[in-house]
């Protein structure tokens, strides 16, 4: 099967995700196809890139040329009944909110209008990759499909915990006075390496099910908008503003998580791609990925999980990647209660 690479709307740059290999359809589009007309969201405050020293990355870690997102995209299975949610607290959201897993829901009942669909969120908050393997939720979720002998999709956002505590273990070297450039790098490089592994067994794990699976993972978005650091309101991120640690790990992360979708066949959504310039830095016209066309926060104020407008561009992201065919410029109506 040939690899096709569809664009809506705007400018999109190439990427080196083209050198990746297999059934897939690789997406670009550019992110001003996706509007929000409330204007600039209140919640964090307007940061200017003076606030941080590390306003673009080198050359060993560029910023992503111009503004899109590139997600591959493998087709679901076919005749589905069952929806199946894995990972942390994105997954998870808040009870009263229409989160992307909820909106998806919504979404595919109305896709396949059988009385026979169901759903069902496994995700915990607070959960690394290696917490879904060894924590009961891929056992759960393994369960759940020889149980119903459904044709099932599974989606997931996981990931930013566990480079979350490697941040967190440079942060205390460096409190100690053992900071150390090349340790650093280690610490994220090898964090990379266990989550990327238990990535591989959750997805050999499920394509070994004899029930037909298609599974879907979201990359961690940027938090500091390729800039590096985020000294207010971000306090996770203020002990980096002297290097572009926090971007090149998540940058590297993105590629891994391509090239294992390249070998074992699976889809990945681009948040990383789709949110910058929706961090700390939106409002910042100087910022390496300022919106001119859609200058909103896409993040709550504790600066990592997404606010209605991060969860609303995550159900499009998921919608587009796992139904290609399907897609729109701008909001998908959401079909009624």
């Amino acid at each position: 099967m040939s690899r096709q690479f569809s664009v809506l709307g705007g400018r999109v740059v190439l990427s080196v995700m083209f050198l990746l290999s297999g059934p897939f359809v690789l997406m670009g589009r550019a992110q001003n196809d996706l509007i929000d007309e409330s204007g600039i969201s209140a919640g964090l405050p307007c940061l200017n890139t003076s606030d941080a020293y590390c306003v673009a990355c080198t050359s060993d870690c560029p910023v992503d040329a111009g503004r899109g997102h590139y997600s591959y995209s493998v087709a679901p299975v076919d005749d589905v009944k069952l929806l199946l949610g894995m990972g942390d607290s994105i997954t998870v959201g808040r009870s009263s909110d229409p989160n992307y897993f909820r909106q998806l829901n919504r979404y595919m009942k109305d896709l396949y209008p059988d009385s026979n669909f169901y759903a069902y969120n496994a995700a915990v908050g607070g959960s690394t990759m290696k917490d879904v393997v060894a924590g009961g939720q891929l056992g759960l979720v393994k369960r759940l499909i020889e149980l119903s002998r459904k044709p099932t999709i599974v989606v997931m956002t996981a990931g930013g915990n566990d480079l979350r505590n490697a941040l967190e273990k440079i942060v205390i070297r460096r409190k100690l006075g053992i900071g150390d450039a090349v340790k650093e790098q280690q610490i994220i490089d090898n964090q990379i390496a266990e989550t990327v592994e238990n990535l591989r067994t959750i997805v050999t794990t499920l394509q070994g099910i004899s029930v037909p699976v298609s599974f879907y993972i979201a990359v961690v978005h940027d938090p500091t908008d390729g800039v590096g650091s985020a000294e207010v309101g971000c306090g996770e991120f203020n002990s980096f503003k002297d290097s572009c640690l926090v971007p090149c790990a998540l940058a590297k992360l993105r590629a891994e998580y391509m090239n294992l979708a390249a070998e074992l066949h699976f889809g990945v959504v681009d948040a990383l791609g789709s949110f910058h310039g929706h961090g700390a830095y939106f409002c910042d016209a100087s910022g390496p990925y300022y919106d001119a066309q859609n200058p909103s926060l896409y993040l709550t104020t504790d600066c990592l999980h997404p606010n209605q407008k991060g969860h609303d561009n995550l159900f499009q992201l998921f919608v587009e990647t796992i139904y290609p065919s399907r897609f729109w410029i701008g909001p998908v109506p959401l079909p009624q209660n």
